[in-house]
């Protein structure tokens, strides 16, 4: 099992006046996952990796690509009243079958991509290998 996380810092500049109060993003639900993530390494796993990073710029988009590229669940995020407010809508499920309309590529393209990018701007916040 090998997954890859992205979570926004709550501390940025660009993303602290965003979150809390109204928000349904929280500075403690944000560390709080963090803690979870690098609490499993306390487990006994076997064939198992997980990393996270932390970026500094407030998401318009979130999701999940499953599978080796199989399945994307694309998700987006908005202000509302001047704060964040992610994943209350359901997500937009695509499938990649080895035949994929120029829509559908576009939307494993775009994700993969972005993700790709603040990958590696972004500040490790947890690392398991089992």
């Amino acid at each position: 099992f090998e997954m890859k996380a992205l979570i926004i810092n709550p501390e940025s500049p660009y993303i602290k006046g965003l979150i809390n109060g109204q928000s349904n993003i929280s500075t403690a639900a944000i560390n709080a996952s963090i803690a979870a993530a690098d609490n499993l390494k306390h487990h006994d796993l076997y064939k198992f990796s997980f990393q996270m990073k932390q970026y500094d710029l407030p998401p318009i988009f979130h999701g999940f690509l499953i599978n080796d590229n199989q399945h994307l669940f694309l998700g987006f995020t908005e202000i509302e009243n001047g704060k964040l407010s992610g994943g209350k809508r359901p997500y937009i499920h695509l499938r990649n079958s080895g035949k994929m309309s120029n829509i559908t590529s576009h939307y494993f393209d775009f994700f993969k991509h972005w993700f790709d990018y603040y990958w590696e701007k972004s500040n490790e916040v947890v690392n398991v290998r089992k």
